[in-house]
């Protein structure tokens, strides 16, 4: 199961970022300004409990 969440702009460039946790595993999608978004940058497990 994800969970799909807006983090707002974490790497403070100006655009929206976003992030998922699958399997307890947190990623993370920087907002690229053009009506999308980066690579999945893997953050790392034990997520699971927080969504």
């Amino acid at each position: 199961m994800s969970s799909l969440m807006s983090l707002g702009d974490v790497n403070r460039d100006g655009h929206g970022d976003i992030a998922a946790v699958n399997n307890g595993t947190l990623y993370l999608w920087k907002g690229n300004g053009n009506n999308g978004f980066g690579n999945a940058i893997e953050i790392g497990p034990g997520w699971a409990p927080y969504v």
